[in-house]
């Protein structure tokens, strides 16, 4: 993928992505070098990987995940 033309088109696709996978924006996630990232070349996508992985989301989704399927089972069970 190419890089944006600019660091706040870049900003906007790695917080869509934070988003699309955490439902929160990378601003509600512990402070990163996102600029760095940037200068680096890393994909939106890659940036927030590492942004969720350092604030200790794969860990908190797995159960956060299991508890929403219950909580849908039990709200949709027939």
């Amino acid at each position: 993928m190419s890089q944006p033309q600019s660091f706040a088109a870049w900003m906007r696709q790695v917080n869509a992505a934070v988003f699309a996978r955490a439902f929160v924006s990378a601003d509600d996630l512990p402070d990163q070098p996102y600029r760095d990232w940037y200068d680096d070349g890393l994909s939106p996508e890659e940036a927030a990987g590492a942004a969720l992985e350092d604030a200790g989301f794969d860990e908190a989704q797995e159960g956060m995940s299991d508890d929403f399927d219950l909580f849908y089972e039990e709200l949709f069970d027939d």
